[in-house]
């Protein structure tokens, strides 16, 4: 077996290295809408070796940017290693983004070509002609590529991929065109411009060299075992360094058979079909998938496609000491991670029991530290080369002595695991100078299951609220009926907020929160949010993060009237 040890130089030599091991080895597993379809190391070699030769002919340069945007698919997967292998500098795009945030991203980092989905290309269109720059745009999914690419309107620079690999070597040769390029790429190159999710502004473009990136492979492939014959899914958007990192670069440097599900709605659906080794995710997939589990009948694992499944990797918010043991009494060990756009991996509880309070202990060759004021600050292999085009908040970013400031609030626990409480920047002090952490106390209220997002507000004010969307699944599963004897599958949105048992619900969720809450902690008065929130809202990012400030704006009326 492979380790980590033995990784290519570059995550798009695995591919070729993968290939000369074993030619016949499913690489890519995927839906054509029809059924599931494996594709070998052969053909995925081959796949990508086209595309390279196209960009090659297209005229790309060692260091273009190009952007690609579109739902995590085989496409995107090798169109992502294509751009890489050829010496072109990868920027995804969120596949929810406005026209508008499409055309920051790509003029920012001066873009080149862009690769879009058919699916998402009416979201392009709108922001061609603010691209100055943009010399071609490719519809990448082939089957749908000709009839997006030729419809009424659509100006001549975008082209279906049929058009744009058309006399491009196949077999053989094209996986030579492969190992020929990627023979040349130098590992300390910039490989990848990752945008920030812009919590607080215009996003930020982390710069990430094939040795950057390769950080994960290099430090959490051996902390947590993997190994070439395992089998991943590839569900996240392609765009995020967390999806990156895993689906791409662990996927080629290790050789998995990467397994690309429909879509993150489908994802349980998926799973008995492509029954994975190994998943990284974010705690509200898994809380689905246990939710599922317990449910089932017989084996529960082996009835959701999770009997081979070792290990769950889980970022972006904390698990609960809950979700931890039950994995854990089924054979899968489930941790909590801890990384970042600019910081990379950087916790896991690699080396110990995991425990759903912390974020683990700092991965091998990770440095980190606390400042005074308790921001978490790391120094390893895998931060960032700083912020494209951005030269003030790269200096920012960085310490004098190299540490990246990661914005985040942190202590250490008595046995050495770092806690996270806070963001430095979403402190709340109350009109009496009392100083806390919004997402604590958030992370108490969705510990409910029927609280899907929590806000809490109360910088300046005499005392704190909260403004919660309800999880209506959950809750009409809880109620299997409505008051009017509807079954649960019925409910919309707004059915369950009009309906007068959610009040009392909600009420125990607070009570539950402030339970374990300081006193000034404890929500005072709280609100249920009128609609639900959706990708592409203002008051959200990408990553279904809170804009606080867009939030409290949009809001402020309801705001407010819980301050009367």
């Amino acid at each position: 077996m492979k380790t980590a040890q033995e990784l290519a130089s570059t995550h798009p030599a695995g591919i070729v290295a993968a290939y000369e091991r074993d030619a016949t080895r499913v690489a890519v597993r995927f839906h054509d809408g029809d059924g599931w379809v494996a594709c070998t190391r052969a053909d995925m070699a081959a796949a990508v070796g086209r595309r390279v030769w196209a960009l090659r002919r297209a005229g790309l340069r060692a260091g273009d940017r190009v952007g690609v945007v579109g739902p995590t698919s085989v496409d995107w997967l090798v169109t992502g290693y294509a751009v890489q292998a050829a010496g072109g500098v990868l920027v995804g795009a969120y596949p929810t983004s406005a026209p508008a945030q499409l055309r920051y991203v790509f003029d920012h980092s001066g873009a080149r070509f862009v690769m879009v989905a058919a699916a998402t290309l009416d979201r392009l269109l709108p922001v061609l002609d603010d691209l100055p720059r943009l010399e071609r745009v490719v519809v990448m999914d082939g089957a749908a590529a000709p009839e997006a690419a030729d419809a009424p309107g659509v100006p001549p620079i975008v082209e279906g991929i049929d058009q744009f690999v058309a006399g491009a070597p196949d077999g053989a040769e094209a996986v030579a065109e492969l190992a020929g390029a990627v023979a040349g790429l130098d590992p300390e190159g910039l490989c990848s411009i990752v945008y920030t999710s812009g919590t607080t502004g215009d996003p930020k473009g982390a710069l990430h060299s094939f040795r950057t990136i390769a950080q994960v492979a290099d430090t959490v492939a051996p902390a947590m075992g993997y190994t070439d014959d395992d089998e991943y899914v590839v569900h996240l958007p392609l765009n995020h360094l967390a999806e990156q990192t895993y689906g791409l670069v662990l996927g080629a440097r290790l050789g998995w058979t990467l397994n690309v599900a429909r879509s993150p709605a489908t994802l349980l659906d998926d799973l008995p079909e492509l029954r994975p080794t190994v998943m990284f995710g974010v705690p509200r997939v898994f809380e689905k998938v246990r939710a599922a589990v317990l449910e089932g009948a017989g084996n529960p694992l082996a009835a959701f496609g999770l009997d081979r499944l070792r290990t769950m990797v889980c970022g972006g918010a904390p698990l609960t000491p809950e979700m931890v043991a039950f994995f854990g009494a089924h054979g899968v060990k489930m941790v909590n991670s801890y990384g970042m756009t600019e910081g990379n991996a950087i916790a896991v509880a690699w080396d110990r029991p995991p425990r759903g309070d912390t974020c683990g202990v700092p991965l091998p060759g990770v440095d980190v530290r606390l400042a005074g004021d308790g921001e978490v600050e790391v120094r390893s292999a895998g931060v960032c080369l700083g912020y494209y085009r951005d030269p003030d908040a790269t200096a920012e970013l960085f310490t004098s002595d190299g540490y990246v400031r990661t914005g985040d609030l942190g202590e250490w626990t008595p046995d050495g695991e770092l806690r996270l409480v806070g963001r430095k920047k979403e402190i709340i002090i109350t009109d009496g100078g009392k100083n806390m952490s919004p997402a604590v106390i958030e992370h108490e209220l969705t510990k409910s299951p029927f609280v899907n997002q929590a806000v809490v507000i109360g910088n300046g004010r005499r005392y704190l609220v909260a403004v919660l969307e309800p999880a209506v699944e959950a809750i009409a599963e809880h109620w299997r009926t409505d008051h009017r004897g509807r079954p649960a599958t019925e409910r919309s949105y707004e059915d369950v907020v009009a309906d007068p048992r959610l009040v009392p619900l909600l009420a125990d969720a607070v009570g539950a929160a402030n339970a374990v809450l300081s006193q000034p902690e404890q929500v005072k008065r709280w609100a249920v949010l009128p609609h639900r929130l959706q990708p592409g809202d203002a008051e959200l990012t990408p990553t279904m993060k809170i804009r606080r400030n867009v939030f409290e704006t949009a809001h402020a009326a309801l705001i407010e009237e819980l301050y009367r």
